[in-house]
């Protein structure tokens, strides 16, 4: 091989590595933007699924604000300094949550 030919052969690596090395920093930007944009879409399905869940459920849950219900009690348990406070006598006069016992 000539010295004409081993130089333009090593100008043409020097410049092949080069340009290689210029698209490597942006795509290395582009595959760390990437692998971020998955994290931050894995964090936010659940609350956005949530949210759809809230708005297929909104005539529902308007309806069940919208309807009278009894006032809740003020102690739903008994306080020590006051052992003569009113205790309710069922779990539903605040609402739809059930008590332990049933």
């Amino acid at each position: 091989m000539s010295p004409r030919q081993l130089r333009a052969r090593l100008t043409l690596g020097i410049a092949l590595g080069g340009l290689l090395l210029l698209l490597a920093v942006p795509l290395g930007y582009l595959v760390d933007k990437a692998a971020w944009a998955n994290g931050v879409i894995e964090e936010v399905e659940p609350r956005h699924a949530r949210l759809l869940g809230l708005e297929e459920m909104g005539e529902r849950i308007e309806r069940e604000r919208a309807r009278p219900r009894p006032p809740c009690p003020r102690w739903s348990i008994r306080p020590v300094s006051t052992p003569t406070a009113p205790v309710p006598t069922s779990s539903s006069a605040c609402g739809p949550w059930r008590s332990r016992s049933g």
